[in-house]
C-alpha cells in the first residue's frame, strides 16, 4: 500500500511542479524500467545474501530518499530532476526489497513437516 501511495503522491508532486500530463507518465515509467531491469539480479541476491538484513538495508535507503525529497519538498527547493532521481532510486530499492521479502516467507516455514499419519483427519468430523 506504501508502494502505490507513493506512485500517487510522486505523480502529483511532478504534475503539480511542471503540469504536464506527458512528465507525470514519464515518472512513472521510470519506476518501471529499474523493477524490468534490476529484478532477475534481485532475486538471486535475495537468494545468497540475509534477507533480514537486505529487507532492513532497503527500507533504511528509502527511508533516506524519503527523507532527502520531503525536505527538498518542506524548503521548496525541489526540481522536477529531483522527483525522477528519488522515483528512479526507490524502483531500484523495490526491486531488490519485495524478492527478498517475499523470501521470508519461505523461511518462516520449519523445513520439516510432521507425518501425515499424526495429523488429525478434519474429513471425520
Amino acid at each position: 500500500m506504501a508502494t502505490w501511495m507513493d506512485q500517487v503522491a510522486r505523480g502529483w508532486l511532478m504534475y503539480e511542479l511542471t503540469n504536464s500530463p506527458v512528465q507525470l507518465g514519464l515518472v512513472q515509467g521510470i519506476q518501471a524500467i529499474p523493477i524490468l531491469v534490476v529484478s532477475p539480479l534481485a532475486g538471486s541476491v535475495a537468494d545468497r545474501y540475509p534477507r533480514k538484513r537486505l529487507v532492513a538495508v532497503a527500507q533504511g535507503l528509502a527511508g533516506v530518499l524519503y527523507a532527502v525529497l520531503a525536505l527538498l519538498i518542506v524548503t521548496d527547493h525541489v526540481q522536477p530532476w529531483h522527483v525522477y532521481a528519488t522515483a528512479f532510486g526507490m524502483a531500484v530499492i523495490q526491486a531488490v526489497h519485495q524478492p527478498a521479502r517475499a523470501a521470508m516467507v519461505a523461511d518462516a516455514v520449519p523445513p520439516h513437516q510432521p507425518d501425515q499419519r499424526h495429523r488429525p483427519q478434519l474429513d471425520r468430523i
